[in-house]
């Protein structure tokens, strides 16, 4: 999983503007997003998190921020609390293929493979052509193969 994005320019509409109403909230949370992704990239993830959290205090509804703490969660093996923050991303913006993506990466991670066969499916509902789906479900079936007992006999 990357954190390789672009950073976003400033919107000129608020510059020297009083940032106020939901505008302010909006362009507050997306420079807090902006600092989460700094120190994900110095693989600073606590501080990271802090600024994924920041922005979701500030403007709720915000996906991105919930997918990449879910993603933030994810690197410090705190699964728990990324599967319901993803969970909360895919129920944000259902129609978003990397937000399922990460959470199906997250089930197969943690062995719950018929899940992350769902969710892989999902992702290519919304978008057929995404090869790493299409990887991780052959990794599934390959894996599912070795957890089946043999019928063979000796």
């Amino acid at each position: 999983i990357s954190f390789d994005q672009p950073f976003y320019e400033p919107d000129q509409q608020f510059v020297g503007k009083e940032l106020v109403g939901e505008d302010g909230k909006r362009l507050r949370a997306r420079a807090m997003y902006g600092l989460g992704h700094v120190w994900a990239v110095r693989r600073n993830l606590d501080s990271s998190l802090a600024y994924f959290k920041a922005a979701v205090d500030e403007f709720p509804t915000y996906g991105d921020a919930w997918a990449d703490m879910g993603v933030a969660l994810m690197n410090t093996h705190r699964n728990a609390e990324a599967e319901r923050v993803l969970q909360h991303a895919v129920f944000l913006e259902p129609q978003n293929h990397m937000y399922w993506f990460n959470y199906a990466t997250l089930l197969g991670t943690q062995g719950r493979l018929d899940d992350a066969r769902i969710a892989f499916n999902r992702v290519l509902s919304i978008r057929p052509d995404f090869e790493p789906a299409h990887r991780n479900i052959a990794l599934i079936e390959k894996l599912s193969q070795k957890q089946k007992p043999s019928t063979a006999s000796p």
